[in-house]
């Protein structure tokens, strides 16, 4: 799935002198005011730790809670007989085909050329390799009308922490603190509106693995990242709110290009993950750490705080791509 195969964000020279009007940014946040998600907040209770335990692999959190949450949803949910093994078979109707692999209706034209959208359910979990004998807290966002799945979401969680974490498989319970509901936008909008610029820290808490021209980069492109972002509103509004697909936003490719990068520590990782799908280990490489950018504008602050929910590049939904604003200091 790309921006191109949608026909959506062409590409253009963005030193163009077509900034957006004040009613092109209105439109925007009206846009940005309209997106709404859930998240709930679990903590997996430790393993108790015996001699087999102690000798356990250590994982990556959000790969773990991917597998397991799908082999739970699965289980939950599918009312194929006999069930399905790889991918869904009633995608328009099943909750695991809607949650886990989207595809976009026919009927929507600005997607008719994309197979597969981002899907609506988001894991954030910490980085660090984890261990089944310590504590882990873990978050799960539903964008749009994937809330009103919530209920099937810890249920599939329990499904799949009770078949058991690591190998052998021990089986571990959770504790849901609760989900709580978000409108990304509320949160210190109109404070960032009041400066014409800011000088932001841009933290990657996970690898981000972004795409241009077919091609995964190895340095940090804010107009790809800027590009990437975008397309995921636009598919959060218009499948999952039922707003209309708004235009391009073609004055955050301007803003982007004006923005300079002060600072950066961002280095490139390798990493691999399993497939059950696939039934094989894959390698896979992104890009780890912060950057901090000056005469970054209102809008693409905005723009960064709707990343910190719904996350960027590939494999957002499997816990990459985590993005966080640090402190900001203005202009």
């Amino acid at each position: 799935m790309t921006a191109r195969a949608a026909g959506l964000y062409l590409d253009r020279d963005v030193t163009e002198k077509a900034e957006g009007c004040p009613m092109e940014r209105q439109e925007f946040h009206s846009f940005l005011a309209r997106l709404s998600c859930v998240t709930g907040t679990f903590d997996v209770v430790p393993v108790k730790r015996t001699a087999t335990c102690g000798r356990q692999r250590r994982m990556r959190p959000g790969f773990m809670v991917h597998s397991l949450f799908g082999m739970g949803l699965r289980s939950a949910a599918c009312r194929q007989e006999p069930p399905c093994e790889k991918s869904c078979g009633k995608p328009a109707e099943c909750a695991w085909g809607l949650l886990m692999e989207p595809c976009p209706p026919k009927a929507s034209v600005p997607l008719s050329r994309v197979a597969r959208v981002p899907a609506p359910v988001v894991i954030e979990a910490p980085w660090d390799l984890w261990h089944p004998g310590h504590p882990l807290r873990f978050r799960m966002h539903l964008l749009g009308n994937a809330a009103r799945w919530n209920g099937m979401v810890e249920e599939a969680l329990l499904e799949g922490f009770s078949a058991g974490v690591g190998e052998p498989r021990r089986p571990a319970a959770f504790v849901c603190s609760g989900w709580i509901e978000r409108r990304p936008a509320s949160a210190g909008q109109a404070a960032e509106r009041n400066g014409d610029s800011a000088r932001v820290r841009l933290e990657f808490q996970t690898p981000i693995r972004l795409v241009r021209n077919g091609r995964e980069l190895a340095e940090f492109d804010l107009a790809s990242l800027v590009r990437d972002l975008t397309f995921r509103l636009a598919v959060w509004g218009h499948l999952y709110e039922g707003l209309a697909w708004p235009p391009v936003w073609w004055f955050l490719w301007e803003d982007a290009a004006r923005t300079r990068m002060a600072r950066s520590n961002i280095r490139t990782v390798s990493f691999h993950r399993y497939s059950g799908r696939q039934d094989r280990v894959i390698p896979m490489k992104g890009l780890l750490g912060a950057v901090e950018l000056q005469s970054v504008s209102a809008d693409l602050l905005a723009l960064f705080r709707f990343g910190e929910v719904c996350g960027v590049g590939k494999g957002a939904s499997i816990g990459l791509g985590r993005i966080t604003l640090g402190k900001r200091i203005t202009l």
